[in-house]
């Protein structure tokens, strides 16, 4: 990164035009501007240092920052903006996980324990009842409807 003292790497427009987009922000001064200019300049280049400090490449690598950005707790703000890339495969995995799990806490929550019971639900209505069949498939039927 080469620096020209006094000059900016970041455009102080595009600085001035996000600093202006929140409704917060009434007027700003230049030297406000420069300040945020420096400190975003300064953060950019320690998150980069800091996430190839571990790697043996010369390319900083969108996954270097990612990993970085997930383990380290002052960057936390930054885990849903930068999160770490995974594949369609890891993805179908942990859905089905996912669905897996919340299958298992509605199992254990139930106090009913057989595999086709009735137990009453939360909708206020007393007639209306749920039936949780071992398909894991969730029926709601109303007394009256039958």
């Amino acid at each position: 990164m080469s620096e020209t003292p006094g000059k900016a790497m970041i455009s102080v427009q595009k600085i001035r035009t996000i600093m202006k987009s929140s409704a917060d922000v009434g007027s700003i001064t230049a030297e406000a501007i420069q300040l945020v200019s420096k400190s975003t300049e300064l953060f950019i280049a320690d998150l980069a240092k800091n996430a190839m400090k571990d790697v043996s490449a010369k390319t900083l690598e969108y996954k270097f920052l990612a990993e970085y950005v997930q383990q380290e707790p002052k960057l936390e703000f930054l885990q849903q903006m930068v999160p770490k890339k995974i594949t369609v495969k890891e993805y179908k995995r942990l859905l089905k996980k996912s669905e897996e799990d919340e299958v298992q806490e509605i199992s254990d929550d139930d106090e009913c324990s057989s595999s086709a019971s009735t137990c009453s639900s939360d909708s206020g209505n007393a007639d209306d009842a749920i039936s949780i069949s071992s398909s894991s498939v969730i029926e709601v039927s109303s007394k009256g409807s039958k």
